[in-house]
């Protein structure tokens, strides 16, 4: 389950976190 959703100023990266304790990090372009 998601948790949180980060996504820096001037960046094609999103971040997400989850109850888990898991980070990915996503390419907004590609969408990997």
């Amino acid at each position: 389950v998601v948790s949180g959703i980060a996504m820096p100023s001037g960046s094609d990266k999103l971040y997400t976190g989850s109850t888990d304790e898991t980070v990915r990090a996503w390419d907004c372009q590609s969408g990997q």
